[in-house]
């Protein structure tokens, strides 16, 4: 299970850096759960999260990689 979700997120963070246009929206079910913000550099979390799991902290790696943004967890 991990070797595919490494190359998920291999995969996604190859799309996000070839693709060139301005925009970019990545939806879905990641089954993560990121909880509060641990270091002043996790600046794409909040201060208001739970608890975090494996793929959380997965994601985490990603979105500070790429720089993107993180906009909600809850729906």
């Amino acid at each position: 299970m991990r070797d595919e979700i490494e190359a998920f997120y291999m995969d996604v963070e190859k799309f996000y850096r070839e693709d060139h246009t301005f925009y970019k929206v990545i939806v879905g079910d990641f089954n993560a759960k990121i909880g509060p913000r641990r270091t002043p550099e996790e600046l794409h979390i909040g201060t208001h999260g739970l608890q975090w799991n494996e793929q959380g902290e997965r994601l985490s790696e990603f979105i500070m990689t790429t720089k993107t943004i993180y906009g909600n967890s809850q729906f």
